[in-house]
């Protein structure tokens, strides 16, 4: 069974995270996937820059919305991966 984040959960995690400036209007879809229109063009600019984001143990993999986006047609043909080796050199 997949647990989703509830839409509340998520906006006190974006308030909490991101800080957003101005106003937010988040969507929840289908698939776990979910789309924030951002008032602010700096704010949606601003979590764009930052990251990774991670929810709980979960990656955020995030992108700017397309045209004719389908939460069912998407797939996945690669993601992004952090890391933490310690005690590696800063040389590498």
């Amino acid at each position: 069974m997949v647990l989703w984040p509830t839409k509340k959960a998520l906006q006190t995690w974006i308030k909490n995270h991101w800080k957003p400036k101005g106003d937010i209007d988040l969507h929840l879809r289908s698939k776990g996937f979910f789309t924030i229109v951002f008032t602010n063009i700096e704010g949606k600019d601003k979590v764009f820059e930052g990251g990774p984001y991670f929810y709980a143990a979960a990656g955020l993999y995030m992108r700017p919305w397309v045209i004719n986006f389908v939460t069912e047609r998407e797939t996945f043909t690669s993601v992004p991966m952090w890391v933490r080796l310690y005690s590696l050199p800063l040389d590498y």
